[in-house]
């Protein structure tokens, strides 16, 4: 005969279900608790933004009120000059407790001869991928960006910054491709590279931020799209033919073609004027925060902080 199971062993069997569930359920919260903030997620939200390249204080840079900063990775460019990990630490919180992302300019189409990474003797004997010196930026010279030995230099380079701590890179010359508009396939070859640097980045830090400046004909293609996170562009309305002069309807039309490309597929979009006069500062501010995008207003060389263009 069957015996009807009593009351008692029902009540333990569901107490137990019930201890169950509680502790699967606070795991579950511990879990979720215990995570950091997404920093690749976290840049869909900035509202603002600073730059500055040269003669950065980090006091300054902490006290500031942006949620995300680009600096470079050395005080003066040199290994010597790197940041510490335990400095870069200290500039991710804000002065109301919030996250700050940190992001290390880094230029890899170009080779900069005040690099750690720079030889003396490629002066006399550069490599097979050094070009010629930038006439505008002394110091800086043009490189196949495509041979494996430059990518390679790059690769040590960045190994450097995640070393650092940094969030992530906001790539300069990425549109060093113009220069060798012979090849059809010029286009790609950049994307490849950024793709490489991308993925060996992703290797050690998978939340790891990669940020491409101007170039944004390539936000046409969308591998270009699936390997970066957000898009720098300066001078969009005034600059290219010369400090606050207003750039003609064409150019910017055409920018802001592939920018909204960008846009239009999730890729935030993060504009530097080189401006110094309040009221072009004002009329900037206006027009790019009705583009949706996020602008910083500077002086060109980058050595002075940023201001938010109002």
């Amino acid at each position: 005969m069957t015996t009807a199971p009593s009351l008692w062993s029902s009540n333990r069997r569901s107490h137990r279900l019930f201890t169950v569930l509680a502790c699967v359920f606070l795991l579950s919260t511990a879990t979720k608790a215990a995570e950091p903030t997404s920093a690749r997620k976290a840049l869909q939200d900035i509202s603002t933004w600073g730059y500055q390249l040269q003669g950065a204080s980090l006091n300054g840079i902490a006290a500031s009120p942006y949620q995300l900063v680009v600096i470079d990775h050395s005080r003066d460019g040199s290994s010597a000059g790197a940041y510490s990990r335990e400095s870069i630490a200290g500039l991710k919180k804000m002065p109301d407790g919030r996250r700050r992302l940190v992001v290390s300019y880094f230029s890899i189409g170009e080779a900069e001869d005040y690099r750690g990474y720079w030889q003396p003797e490629w002066f006399n004997t550069p490599p097979q991928w050094l070009e010629e010196e930038n006439p505008n930026w002394p110091g800086n010279y043009v490189v196949k960006f495509w041979d494996p030995q430059w990518q390679d230099v790059m690769i040590a380079q960045l190994d450097r910054i995640i070393a650092a701590g940094f969030d992530g890179v906001y790539l300069d010359r990425v549109d060093i491709f113009q220069e060798f508009t012979s090849d059809p396939d010029i286009e790609q070859k950049m994307i490849e590279f950024v793709q490489r640097l991308s993925d060996h980045a992703r290797e050690k830090n998978p939340d790891f931020i990669v940020i491409g400046q101007n170039a944004e004909g390539l936000l046409r293609y969308a591998n270009y799209i699936s390997v970066i996170d957000g898009v720098g562009k300066e001078d969009l309305l005034f600059g290219v033919h010369g400090d606050e002069i207003r750039n003609s309807d064409e150019e910017i039309y055409w920018s802001s073609k592939y920018l909204r490309m960008g846009a239009d597929a999730g890729v935030p979009i993060f504009i530097i004027e080189y401006l110094n006069d309040p009221d072009l500062k004002a009329q900037a501010a206006k027009e790019i925060s009705k583009l949706g995008y996020v602008v910083t207003c500077a002086d060109r060389a980058l050595e002075l902080p940023s201001t938010d263009c109002r």
